[in-house]
């Protein structure tokens, strides 16, 4: 069992049972597709001022890179560097049955396994 297995134990887990169906879309280039990802959405965060632990909204998903490229989906700019910033997803969440829309604050990219974690601003 090496890398590579576990790049695609990262694939598979990221479009099993727990995944969701999220769109990604790239305002710029009217770009659209719909993938399947992990979504955790909580009200827990860290006041960076002082450390201590905060009721604010907290949104990501993951999505593996090589799924959006499956898709036709644009993930890199012309630095060949993952570029989702600004980018528009959305999901319907399964705890309230309710579809937000969220811009993506921050993209956060492993390189070894291609898992891109996003974090997300305010639902639009």
């Amino acid at each position: 069992m090496g890398l590579a297995q576990a790049i695609a134990d990262m694939k598979r887990f990221s479009q099993g049972s727990f995944s969701v169906e999220i769109t990604f879309t790239n305002i710029n280039e009217s770009e659209s597709v719909t993938v399947n990802g992990l979504i955790s959405k909580h009200n827990l965060s860290i006041n960076p001022e002082n450390g201590l632990p905060v009721n604010a909204k907290n949104v990501h998903i993951s999505v593996v890179e090589s799924v959006l490229n499956d898709a036709e989906y644009t993930t890199r700019n012309t630095l060949k560097e993952v570029d989702l910033k600004d980018h528009k997803v959305s999901f319907t969440d399964l705890a309230s049955g309710i579809n937000f829309t969220y811009l993506i604050d921050e993209a956060m990219t492993s390189e070894t396994t291609g898992l891109i974690v996003c974090t997300l601003g305010d639902s639009i």
